[in-house]
Order: C-alpha cells, then sequence, then structure tokens
C-alpha cells in the first residue's frame, strides 16, 4: 500500500522544549500549555494558537507570531510581556491581563481581544485592527496617542477605563471612533473628569490588609479588586517602604487606616504577625470605645474551629462579626464578584461625614 505517514503533533511540555523545537525549524505549537517560567529568544512567526500561556515573554520579538484565542492572563509576575514587540502579530480573541508596558502592537490584529486589568502605557497601536476588542480597567492613554488606528467593528470600554484614561490625549475622539455614541462621549468623560481619583477614593473607608504569605495570592486578587473599585487598600508587596521595620510596617497599618481586613485561612492564622495584626487592631477598638474595625474574610472552615496555635479567644472574637465568605471559589466562577460587592458595601462611608465643598 502506498501512502504516507503523518507523526501525531504533541504539543511542548516545557519553554525549553518550545525553543529548541522552534530552532529545529518547526513554527506550529497550537494548544500549548505553559506555565511559570520564561522564554528570552525571539519567536518571530511562531503560532500559539489556542493556547494557554502564563510564561514571560519579556523584551523578545514575536512579530507575526499567531495567539489566536491564546488565554495570557497573568496574576503573579511583573513585565511578563513588556516591550515585546507583537508587529503585524495575529492577536484576535486573545486574552491579556499582563504587563504589557512598551510593547508594540504595531499592525496587530486585534479583533476581539480582551485586555483586562492590563498595564499599557507607552504601547504603540499604530496601524492596529480593532474591532469588538474588549478594554477592561485599563488605561486608553497609549492607544489615544497612537497614530491611524484602525476601527473595523465597535468595541467595549468599560467605566473604570474611561476613568483611568481622564487624562488621555484625544480621548473623546478615541472613544467615539471606537463607537461610542458623540452624547455618551460626552458625559461620560465629563462626568470622569468631574469625579477625580481623590473624591472617589473618600466615599470608601481605606483598608489594611492582614495575610500569611501563603495566601499571597489571594490578598493580591483582593487588592486589585479594592483599588479598581476606588478602595485604598495597603498590600505589603506593593506598599511598604523598603528599610522600614517590619514592626512599625504593621503597627502604622492596623491603626492609621479605617478598617483592618484579616484574611482567615489554616495558612495565615497560624502566623504570628496575622495574630499580631489581629490583637493591635483589637486594642485599637478599644481605646476607641468600642469601635469595629475589624473585618474577617474567610477562605476555609479554620475561623470557625476551636483556634489555631491556642488562641481560640481570637476565633471566638472573629466568629462575633459578621464574616466575608470567600469560600469554595472554584466551585462558584462568580462567588469573589459577589462577596466583593458585599465588602464594598460594609465600606461605605456614612454620607453625613463625607467631605462637602465650601460654599
Amino acid at each position: 500500500m502506498g501512502g504516507s505517514f503523518r507523526q501525531k503533533y504533541i504539543p511542548p511540555k516545557t519553554c525549553k522544549e518550545l525553543v529548541e523545537r522552534y530552532l529545529a525549524g518547526e513554527r506550529d505549537f497550537p494548544n500549548t500549555s505553559l506555565s511559570d517560567d520564561a522564554i528570552e529568544e525571539s519567536l518571530p512567526g511562531i503560532n500559539l494558537a489556542n493556547s494557554s500561556l502564563r510564561i514571560v515573554f519579556s523584551d523578545v520579538d514575536l512579530t507575526g507570531a499567531s495567539f489566536r484565542d491564546a488565554d495570557l492572563a497573568f496574576t503573579l509576575f511583573d513585565g511578563q510581556l513588556s516591550r515585546t514587540d507583537f508587529q503585524g502579530a495575529e492577536l484576535a480573541w486573545a486574552r491579556f491581563d499582563a504587563d504589557l508596558s512598551g510593547a508594540s502592537m504595531k499592525n496587530a490584529d486585534l479583533t476581539q481581544a480582551e485586555f483586562t486589568n492590563c498595564r499599557l502605557d507607552r504601547c504603540d497601536f499604530s496601524e492596529a485592527v480593532l474591532a469588538s476588542t474588549r478594554f477592561l480597567n485599563v488605561s486608553l492613554a497609549s492607544l489615544s496617542a497612537s497614530s491611524r488606528v484602525f476601527h473595523e467593528a465597535p468595541s467595549f470600554v468599560d467605566y473604570q477605563t474611561v476613568l483611568k484614561s481622564v487624562q488621555a490625549p484625544r480621548l473623546k475622539e478615541t472613544l467615539a471612533k471606537m463607537g461610542m455614541p458623540a452624547v455618551f462621549v460626552e458625559y461620560m468623560v465629563d462626568s470622569a473628569r468631574s469625579l477625580t481619583e481623590i473624591d472617589l477614593f473618600t466615599l470608601l473607608q481605606s483598608t489594611f490588609i492582614s495575610y500569611g504569605g501563603p495566601d499571597e495570592q489571594f490578598a493580591r486578587r483582593l487588592y486589585d479588586a479594592l483599588q479598581s473599585n476606588g478602595v485604598r487598600a495597603f498590600f505589603f508587596p506593593e506598599d511598604a517602604t523598603p528599610g522600614k521595620k517590619l514592626y512599625r510596617v504593621m503597627r502604622d497599618g492596623v491603626n492609621q487606616f479605617d478598617r483592618v481586613i484579616v484574611i482567615c485561612s489554616a495558612a495565615s492564622l497560624s502566623r504570628p504577625g496575622v495574630l499580631n495584626e489581629i490583637d493591635e487592631t483589637l486594642q485599637r477598638e478599644a481605646r476607641d470605645g468600642g469601635a469595629s474595625y475589624l473585618i474577617p474574610v474567610a477562605l476555609d472552615d479554620s475561623i470557625f474551629g476551636s483556634g489555631i496555635g491556642g488562641r481560640s479567644d481570637l476565633m471566638q472574637t472573629l466568629r462575633d462579626r459578621v464574616v466575608a465568605d470567600f469560600r469554595n471559589l472554584d466551585a462558584d466562577a462568580d462567588k469573589f464578584d459577589k462577596s466583593v460587592r458585599k465588602l464594598i458595601s460594609a465600606l461605605r462611608k456614612d454620607p453625613l461625614r463625607l467631605p462637602r465643598e465650601n460654599g
């Protein structure tokens, strides 16, 4: 019998394998899943369509590459895609949640691409194609400053993006080209400019986030959600001053912020630092005549147990308050957002105590 045998395609399992196969002449790597690694080699023309990538591609050449329907959503790294050259790349339906600072999207196809929580400063969108592209909680400053962007169909912009973009050049013109009705553009941008960032942050109480190291990923997710909803929050990796003594960071945080959110899990509640922050907050409440500053956030059932490290008194004190329930997030895709909304409601300031303009 005649005919030819074609070997079954197997996606690479590591970044090293991907680079080796690319250098050997292979270009098509669809449906690849890679995480917790970095690629420093340039890979122009590579095909990574339908892939899930949690790797760093910083400062490399990916011109003409295909990331069609790929997921490039990051939560742990900085600089993941910064200064990366996506010139002429196929990025349709791709999903980005990453640092794209200084990246080039010149002449790229961004049809139905999604940018969520991305850093887009100094990005070049010149001659890129937008159509039903989604921008969620990002700044449009770089897009507005780029020349000859092609808007082939209306795109979607959320209110957080408008708030973050109020200082962008030609913002109204850009929103109009993205398909927003002129009357919407005028009123939305003017409203955003009247509600400055400082005004927005005065509507909600500030928070200090207390957590143990193993829960840092959740703490960052919560911090990002609070910040994007107008809450001034303290998160150690972002806000701690280098060189400052740790006990001063803790003491200043739990005493200077309006509320203290304590992430309650078996991992966090066994950490001396977290227990000390709870104790310090309770002392502050006592000094202030029984005020309520502490907000417990449950990630598991440990807060409802008999006590960790022999501190049953603290567990009972936490249980005596309404506990924000963030348990079993994997089983309910909407639960995190629902729980954040309840937290935001708890952080609203008394309207009678809001600052008023003179006159």
